[in-house]
């Protein structure tokens, strides 16, 4: 998570402060891929790009489709440049540029994860092991921790094998940490997936 933090410029759920038109380079989980034409008969594709704090809309037409081969695939970890548009009522889509699966290496991982160390001060922890992030897991945390607001600031930490990643979430998913959060989450992730800092 960190290494995909370092080769963009802004946080998916940063792009609504932006102005349509910017360029713009963010990383995410690659979701609802639907494929079309336009009325020209070219073809172009939708697709929402996820994060664990918001999502946005992806819109790629043919020249960039031809250009990314296999890069468009379903719950694939991707990095995208290209230009925003900012539609009515505010939502985010992104005019894709290019599009590329992250895969980083060894030593960007350890360096991103040293840049990104974090002491929180207080608030809690929500543990997901690598394996199990999707969408619909991404989602349905999103709507647990919006289900109990409070003023406990939330870190995810993110397991993959014995290493494991640590995402300060945003001031809008601070949880109130009480029974019900940690029986929901235990729910969802298992026991022991919600810990309450020192």
């Amino acid at each position: 998570r960190a290494a995909l933090q370092a080769k963009c410029d802004i946080s998916i759920a940063e792009l609504a402060t932006r102005n349509g038109g910017d360029a713009v380079t963010v990383g995410g989980l690659l979701t609802k891929i639907a494929r079309m034409r336009t009325k020209k008969g070219d073809p172009m594709a939708r697709a929402v790009l996820e994060g664990i704090e918001a999502s946005c809309d992806l819109l790629i037409f043919a020249r960039t489709l031809e250009s990314i081969g296999d890069a468009l695939e379903a719950d694939s970890v991707v990095l995208v440049k290209g230009k925003l548009d900012i539609g009515d009522g505010g939502r985010v889509t992104v005019l894709v540029s290019a599009i590329k699966p992250f895969n980083p290496t060894a030593e960007e991982i350890a360096s991103a994860d040293l840049a990104a160390v974090k002491e929180p001060a207080g608030g809690v922890f929500v543990v997901i092991d690598n394996a199990e992030l999707s969408r619909e897991k991404l989602d349905q945390l999103r709507t647990v921790l919006t289900g109990h607001p409070g003023d406990s600031e939330v870190t995810v930490q993110i397991r993959s094998g014995s290493a494991s990643r640590a995402v300060l979430l945003g001031e809008e998913l601070r949880v109130s940490a009480d029974a019900g959060l940690r029986a929901e989450l235990e729910a969802l992730l298992g026991p022991g997936s919600l810990a309450e800092a020192a």
